[in-house]
């Protein structure tokens, strides 16, 4: 009788520490899984934020290392840019736009750390082209500011009859500036 009673209280007892166990250490096992998990998500969402501004700022800096001047005589500063005059032709000539008439105007300088120097130009274009034309002006690597924008659809439009459009263009009067930046601590000569 006395074994059978040890056997049954060493079966208890060892139910009992199998109990414990499972209760204090397998039990909470799903738990700290799923805050684990949450802690992962968390990280990895911290993580994928930081690569994403990690990338535009990398956008931003290359944008404004591309368009500061060091000073008022710098080329980026002076109207006519030699540089966004081809950049414009070539884009147009690429989409197929007849560029009628462009025009680089005097900079201006308000003395507020940069510089804009105004364009207008007329051209001939679908609308689909006039998109991918805008398109292509937003993803240069200067800072372009559209200042205003004139779309005549009507046909005949007041156009020179000397040039020939395609059925599907219309008449484009874009104003735009381009804005350069001027270095902190540039002297800034006034006109």
């Amino acid at each position: 009788m006395r074994r059978d009673l040890l056997i049954v209280l060493l079966f208890v007892v060892l139910l009992g520490g199998l109990w414990l166990y499972y209760s204090q250490v397998i039990a909470k096992q799903p738990e700290l899984i799923s805050y684990y998990d949450r802690k992962i998500e968390e990280s990895n969402q911290r993580l994928l934020s930081a690569q994403i501004l990690s990338k535009n700022l990398r956008g931003v800096s290359s944008l404004i290392k591309e368009n500061i001047a060091e000073s008022t005589a710098d080329s980026l500063a002076q109207g006519a840019s030699l540089e966004f005059l081809e950049f414009i032709n070539d884009t147009v000539d690429k989409l197929g736009i007849k560029l009628v008439s462009l025009k680089p105007m005097e900079p201006i300088n308000e003395n507020l750390g940069y510089i804009r120097i105004p364009y207008n130009i007329e051209i001939l274009a679908s609308y689909n082209e006039l998109g991918k034309f805008l398109t292509r002006l937003e993803k240069s690597p200067r800072i372009v500011n559209i200042i205003s924008m004139n779309l005549n659809n009507s046909l005949g439009g007041g156009i020179s009859s000397r040039l020939e459009a395609k059925p599907d263009q219309h008449h484009v009067q874009l104003s735009m500036e381009l804005l350069t930046l001027l270095r902190k601590g540039t002297i800034v000569e006034s006109k």
